[in-house]
């Protein structure tokens, strides 16, 4: 007999706002999850109301995404909000974050 394998289904989401809205609906489904994030091409116009809204959530799931660093040609603006976001998840307590990069 063939063992089944068991898969998740992850939402990225983008702004703490967006898995608010997410979060209640995925609650109806076993495997599904709702990863709450601050986009970094947004990074520079986040609240400070977001940022706590940010921590907030955090504790809500054991997804974090999306967040990163784009230093896209054109975007040097947006370099130094990105990388305070990124400091912001890697001081989480009890944070045992996996990096993972998933180029386009």
């Amino acid at each position: 007999m063939r063992k089944m394998r068991a898969y998740f289904t992850v939402f990225v989401t983008n702004l703490p706002s967006a898995f608010d809205a997410a979060y209640p609906h995925a609650q109806r489904f076993r495997k599904v999850r709702v990863a709450v994030g601050l986009h970094p091409l947004s990074a520079s116009t986040h609240t400070e109301q977001e940022l706590t809204r940010f921590r907030e959530l955090v504790t809500k799931t054991s997804f974090i995404g999306e967040v990163g660093l784009d230093f896209l040609a054109g975007w040097p603006c947006y370099a130094g909000p990105a990388v305070g976001i990124l400091q912001i998840c890697f001081a989480m307590p009890g944070n045992e974050a996996e990096v993972r990069h998933d180029p386009l």
